[in-house]
């Protein structure tokens, strides 16, 4: 997340195009970039590689030619792009080469096992077990005959699921649905904000589904909760003071010593 933000800030924004990179404030942003990058590099966590990768063709899609014409072929391409790759994976089952490009196995990490083992103890469809109370009451999941102590099951639609059930995804589904229809309106009218607060919708989707921050207690929930809001229609006061006294005499006052009614806005 924090990746899309700096990238964003360096390629677009207040900073001059036509900055020089070693300078100022695109080399520290470029260098904190890098840090994040190689820190992301050794973690190994190909979610959020894949997210970023993903959030970065978003963010910088405008600066190509056929997307800058037309910002609505980004959200035909990423309603289109679902589908098309469930019938691809159906047809010739890509997934299974995907995740050996990756270096990863068609278990998603053991991922599968964990919601395989989470049906051995369902749930009340209608309202679920309540908010983290399934890993409260069964502590972990059994895969194999051995028993694991996990807290998590790596996927945010399913554990919404196990915390208040379809009335949950339901309640998920209308957010996102929000928050999805007006990033895509942001998006269109081709604003910085537009196209960061597009990706970082894109990445929440993508991100749950190996992994689980939906509702949880997370930075990634906490930035994605802040674009839902969207400070930016936020009311805000202003207060004015005046720093100047005004002199009381009975000769005029020059006008030039008369103190402009239009104060200071702090």
């Amino acid at each position: 997340m924090l990746g899309l933000v700096l990238i964003s800030a360096l390629f677009a924004g207040e900073i001059r195009e036509e900055a020089p990179l070693t300078k100022g404030r695109r080399l520290a942003i470029a260098l904190t970039l890098a840090m994040g990058l190689w820190l992301l590099f050794l973690s190994d966590s190909k979610t959020s590689q894949i997210c970023l990768a993903l959030g970065m063709m978003i963010v910088l899609g405008h600066r190509l030619p056929w997307l800058r014409q037309s910002p609505r072929r980004v959200l035909i391409l990423c309603i289109a792009v679902l589908p098309l790759c469930l019938l691809a994976d159906n047809l010739f089952n890509i997934s299974a080469t995907f995740l050996r490009l990756i270096h990863r196995t068609e278990t998603l990490t053991e991922r599968t096992l964990i919601w395989q083992a989470i049906k051995q103890n369902p749930v009340d469809p209608i309202m679920g077990a309540g908010y983290m109370m399934y890993w409260n009451l069964h502590k972990g999941v059994t895969i194999d005959q051995q028993f694991y102590d996990i807290k998590s099951a790596h996927n945010g639609y399913l554990e919404t699921y196990l915390d208040g059930g379809i009335l949950g995804l339901f309640t998920l589904g209308i957010l996102l649905l929000g928050v999805g229809w007006r990033s895509g309106r942001e998006f269109l009218r081709g604003t910085e904000y537009g196209r960061i607060s597009f990706a970082v919708f894109v990445v929440i989707l993508l991100h749950n589904i190996s992994e689980a921050s939906f509702a949880r207690r997370s930075p990634l929930w906490f930035a994605f909760l802040v674009f839902c809001i969207d400070v930016r229609q936020l009311p805000f006061t202003v207060r004015y003071v005046c720093h100047e006294e005004i002199p009381i005499a009975d000769t005029p006052v020059p006008a030039s010593q008369v103190p402009s009614a239009e104060w200071p806005r702090v």
